[in-house]
């Protein structure tokens, strides 16, 4: 039997561009995706404010769908579960004999707090939780300075990056998956009255309809780049903002991973290949640069 391999999806809610999907494959595992709504996340903050709002809550249950979908059309599927990680995990790793755990790590306080806590519990059970990167356009490993060294100043950061990094290839998405074993049911998404959450209400002055997901986000890059042509005028637009093409509208699919970084950048490069580079295409790419800095701002507008 081929060694199973459990993936934990966080903020990388995406089949492209995914290096623990990538490096399963190449390991000939059987998959197995896992992704847990933290009810932590769900909760408050010590000074009374929810941490996840409502339109925040609808866009991550979209995506997390969206997921899903694409990976059942893959012949997998996702297991859910509305629980903490920590301890999810653990028994998913006795239940179906799981020989690893492949994550994206992340940089802030609480998310690595989840990331300690399960590897000390994996830690027990003699089964390695092994760290991957992806959410920003260079790997920190590529930096030509070292990451607790990084320069003050963005400009001198960005000249120093241009001018001695390169950008790493994007990985493919997969074509076809295992699937999954009958040990275990996939699992309902929570609903928003599940998350202790009201549905959103419609708002009429609304410039763009978000759908979460992979999916949307790709449609999305495909009407603002290709469709519209928008990417040629990015540059003057950019902080226009009310209107729906006025700036790409690219953040909330980066922030939860729908879009990867260099997917984006791949298109751009693609864009000024068959349509136009300028001050425009290069300022796309400048602000994705942004997010070495402060991963967990996705300020691609």
């Amino acid at each position: 039997m081929n060694s199973r391999i459990l993936l934990w999806y966080r903020n990388d809610l995406r089949l492209h561009d995914h290096e623990p999907l990538e490096q399963a494959l190449q390991e000939q595992a059987t998959i197995i995706p896992v992704y847990c709504f933290d009810p932590r996340q769900f909760g408050k903050t010590q000074f009374g404010f929810p941490k996840t709002g409502r339109f925040r809550a609808q866009f991550l249950q979209q995506s997390v769908l969206d997921l899903r979908r694409s990976l059942q059309l893959l012949g997998s599927d996702l297991l859910v579960f509305h629980a903490l990680p920590e301890q999810v995990i653990p028994d998913l790793v006795k239940t179906l004999k799981i020989s690893a755990v492949y994550y994206h790590q992340e940089v802030t306080a609480e998310e690595l707090a989840v990331e300690a806590a399960l590897k000390q519990a994996l830690a027990q059970l003699r089964v390695p939780l092994k760290p991957f990167w992806g959410h920003t356009l260079y790997h920190p490993d590529d930096l030509p300075f070292d990451r607790h060294n990084i320069p003050e100043v963005f400009t001198t950061f960005r000249k120093q990056v241009e001018k001695q990094c390169s950008i790493n290839p994007a990985f493919a998405a997969p074509r076809a998956l295992s699937p999954l074993p009958t040990a275990i049911a996939p699992g309902p998404i929570p609903s928003l009255s599940d998350l202790g959450l009201e549905p959103p209400l419609a708002e009429p002055r609304a410039v763009l309809a978000f759908q979460g997901g992979e999916t949307a986000g790709q449609a999305r890059l495909d009407q603002y780049f290709w469709q519209q042509d928008c990417l040629r005028y990015y540059k003057e637009t950019r902080n226009g903002l009310l209107g729906a093409n006025y700036s790409s509208k690219f953040s909330p699919w980066l922030a939860l991973g729908c879009l990867s970084p260099r997917y984006i950048y791949e298109q751009v490069l693609r864009y000024e290949e068959q349509r136009v580079r300028n001050d425009s295409t290069y300022w796309l790419i400048f602000e994705l640069l942004w997010r070495v800095t402060d991963t967990n701002c996705s300020r691609t507008r």
